[in-house]
């Protein structure tokens, strides 16, 4: 059974009208840009001041300006109405008000939305199954690659799990298994990763003595691959029933229910798991207790602010992440379509709802506190900037898959499940149902 949830160096820019007054026909745009009339996508690098969309006011004439304060670097044509922009403009997302004067009797206002994308790439995977090890990674087979993790050396990690593996690519292309047989059972503690058994893992964790902690989710347990390959059991064991127990007690000995993502980490080395069917967040301390930090076991929104950890109806959680600097843990409630941040043990809400989540799964952080979000029902990746704004970083909200080689923001992705930020600051997207692996330039 399985969780039933929803390189070019370049970027790019996406040009939306938010509403238009008539039809204008679609200019011939240079080589380096592509657009209708409500969206345009041009390559981060190249600046624009010919021929961007103009809103068409039926005919006529008028004079146009911004009517607020823009990012420098972008201008409007008092004349045409034609947005221009310099090169350079980092990703996110710009609202533009535009406001026209002296049109006929009077004036009127629309809003463009500029917004800045990296490219997007397939570095492995394609068809369904399994295939291509000892191969180039783009010529190997997936199945239902639920997530990755990479290292300081740039390796990139798959929990490749309807194989019931864990595959590496090495820096140069190649794939190969480093954990699992291919076999859907428990089996395997004590001796060497590649002879061990795996069923459906979800989630990948590595941590800087590059041991890899595996959501073993048909087995219900939290597993450990040391950095000599051996493998064990840290938190879980086989129940005949689903349920919650263990508290207080060896996390070996606890009962935990539809792993659904990966697990954190703290420098104190406690490991947090998102126990997606018990519906909490279970820490195990470095004495090998665990205990219950966040959800009571329900769903309810909202949550007020403040809530104590323990007390709060959090929902399915999915996917955590721990940011040091911050000393807080931020959960993904995959049922509630809701990001909360747990701080000195209560709780806050960082994303939910309002912000358009539908379903989300997975969550990682930049070197620069930025969170990315799985946003797995609406077919995107977002970013919460440290001040709270949210952009859409990559997919169009349409499942497919397309896009590769251009804009990010553009492409179609298929129930995109789990992410990584590698070496260089780029992300690594686990497009779970086109059963490959995506990268996105970000810098």
């Amino acid at each position: 059974m399985r969780p039933n949830l929803l390189a070019l160096p370049l970027a790019c820019l996406v040009l939306i009208t938010a509403c238009k007054k008539g039809d204008s026909p679609t200019p011939q745009a240079p080589s380096h840009l592509k657009y209708t009339t409500d969206t345009a996508i041009t390559l981060k690098g190249i600046s624009d001041t010919s021929v961007t969309p103009v809103i068409d006011w039926n005919g006529k004439t008028g004079t146009f300006s911004f009517a607020g304060a823009v990012r420098p670097g972008i201008g409007i044509d008092g004349t045409t109405g034609k947005i221009t922009w310099a090169a350079g403009l980092p990703i996110g997302t710009y609202i533009l008000p535009v406001v026209a004067n002296s049109i006929g009797a009077g004036s009127d206002t629309t809003t463009y939305t500029l917004m800045v994308s990296g490219i997007i790439t397939t570095i492995a995977g394609g068809a369904q199954g399994f295939s291509g090890d000892g191969g180039p990674a783009l010529g190997a087979q997936l199945q239902r690659p639920f997530d990755v993790t990479t290292d300081a050396a740039n390796n990139i990690y798959i929990a490749d799990s309807y194989n019931h593996r864990i595959r590496k690519i090495s820096p140069d292309g190649i794939i190969n298994t480093y954990a699992g047989d291919g076999d859907a059972t428990f089996f395997g503690d004590g001796g060497p990763a590649l002879q061990a058994s795996f069923s459906g893992p979800t989630g990948i964790t590595l941590d800087a003595q590059h041991n890899m902690y595996v959501t073993d989710y048909g087995n219900s347990r939290i597993r450990k691959i040391n950095a000599a390959g051996i493998v064990s059991t840290v938190a879980g064991k086989d129940y005949t029933t689903p349920g919650f127990l263990g508290d207080e007690g060896p996390a070996t000995a606890a009962q935990l229910y539809l792993l659904a993502g990966k697990v954190a980490l703290d420098a104190q080395g406690s490991l947090y798991i998102p126990d997606y069917g018990n519906q909490r967040i279970r820490k195990v301390t470095p004495d090998g207790i665990i205990h219950t930090i966040a959800g009571n076991g329900t769903m309810g929104a909202p949550i007020p602010d403040g809530t104590p950890g323990p007390n709060a109806p959090i929902g399915g959680p999915s996917g955590i992440c721990y940011d040091p600097g911050r000393g807080s843990l931020f959960i993904v409630s995959n049922l509630a379509s809701s990001i909360f941040r747990l701080t000195s043990g209560d709780l806050y809400t960082v994303a939910g709802y309002a912000a358009g989540l539908y379903r989300p799964s997975n969550i990682v952080k930049d070197a620069d506190d930025n969170l990315y979000i799985a946003d797995f029902g609406n077919n995107m990746i977002r970013r919460i900037s440290p001040d709270g704004s949210i952009t859409i970083i990559a997919g169009n909200g349409k499942a497919g898959y397309t896009g590769d080689g251009g804009p990010a923001a553009a492409a179609s992705l298929n129930l995109p499940y789990g992410l990584a930020i590698d070496a260089n600051g780029d992300l690594i997207i686990a497009d779970s149902y086109n059963n490959r692996i995506r990268r996105v330039v970000l810098h």
